[in-house]
């Protein structure tokens, strides 16, 4: 074949093949890296957010405040918050609550303050058996304490849950939900109490030294004011008897200094209590919304109505049944070689034929 030949054929397979378009071919969209899950906030977190996420949540931190310290009220307070955590949700933020001072967060915050008087009283009785115990004893008391504050907590949110009084010393559930998280559990109580009495002592400690470095002149004038004054009385005593114009006593007036003193101090305090109040109220605000979000995510039976199902031991599985033999051919089934139904038909014939023949002799 001459090299002519051989470039027409290359040049008709070359037309012949398909050719392909680059731009028609379909493409494949980059793919995207995964996003990252966001994790959830915890419940500490959770619980910070329901309060100061909202607008208006500090004149409802005072009015809860001031309704605590007086008898009586401090009962609607127990029962608005417990209210308030039996409707917390994992999925969206509520804060404080408005209008809802009624008489059903009245009953349930009576009946709160005898389950916390119980559980008080056991707390103590408990403590001061460990007590006895040196160093160690002292330490268990206080995890104790710490224990108890969450379980009251617990306790009260089942009650109004259930709406019986019984069902907050319904001690198998309680520990149940407690024993499937109990590190998040006790941090959810910890922690807030924690930061909470670390701010209140912090405060109270700057409020104080104000106090005292305003007031170190006066207390330095009251001391040193008098050890002289008894020496400057005499001396002035002795001067106005000698003559009219020089009677005069020493400018010391321990009366005004004293009350200086205490007014500044009692201001002092006013203003410490009230801040440790806010603060306190705050953190106690702060502890029961934490449980409620632990509770949500721990035991979320509770709040659909359930109680959480024991964890029980697991039983041993039963022996396997050996199977039936298989059955044999019809001709072995009888040692006279007939099937059963045959015997059977064969010995209800012959019972009649039995019975005739005696009539018949």
């Amino acid at each position: 074949m001459s090299p002519q030949e051989n470039q027409n054929q290359a040049g008709a397979a070359h037309q012949q093949a398909p050719q392909t378009n680059p731009a028609a071919e379909p493409q494949q969209a980059p793919v995207q890296p995964p996003l990252a899950q966001q994790t959830p906030p915890g419940s500490i977190a959770q619980a910070w957010t329901d309060i100061t996420g909202h607008s208006g949540w500090f004149p409802r931190v005072l009015l809860l405040m001031f309704m605590g310290a007086v008898p009586f009220l401090n009962f609607f307070v127990a029962g608005y918050l417990l209210k308030w955590a039996t409707k917390t949700s994992n999925t969206q933020s509520e804060g404080l609550p408005r209008h809802t001072f009624d008489g059903e967060c009245f009953v349930w915050g009576f009946l709160f303050s005898v389950l916390q008087f119980i559980v008080t009283i056991a707390t103590i009785f408990i403590s001061i058996f460990l007590n006895i115990i040196p160093v160690i004893g002292f330490i268990f008391a206080w995890l104790l304490s710490i224990f108890f504050t969450g379980y009251i907590y617990l306790a009260g949110i089942r009650m109004v849950m259930k709406k019986k009084f019984g069902s907050g010393f319904d001690l198998s559930q309680i520990f149940e939900v407690i024993k499937r998280d109990p590190w998040h559990f006790f941090l959810a109580v910890f922690l807030p109490t924690l930061a909470v009495a670390a701010v209140i002592a912090i405060i109270l400690i700057l409020i104080w030294v104000i106090f005292l470095s305003s007031n170190v002149t006066n207390f330095l004038k009251l001391f040193s004011g008098a050890s002289g004054y008894s020496s400057s009385a005499l001396n002035s005593y002795g001067s106005s008897t000698r003559g009219y114009g020089s009677s005069s006593y020493s400018s010391f007036d321990p009366l005004s200094i004293i009350l200086g003193i205490v007014t500044t101090g009692g201001v002092t305090f006013l203003i410490s209590l009230l801040i440790a109040g806010i603060v306190g109220t705050f953190g106690n605000i702060w502890v029961v919304r934490a449980v409620a979000h632990w509770l949500r995510k721990t035991a979320p039976e509770w709040f659909e109505g359930r109680d959480v199902p024991y964890i029980e031991k697991p039983v041993a599985p039963a022996a396997p049944v050996p199977p039936a033999p298989p059955a044999g051919p019809a001709n072995s089934a009888s040692p006279a070689g007939k099937a059963p139904s045959e015997q059977a038909e064969n010995a209800a014939q012959a019972a009649p034929a039995a019975s005739k023949k005696p009539a018949e002799k």
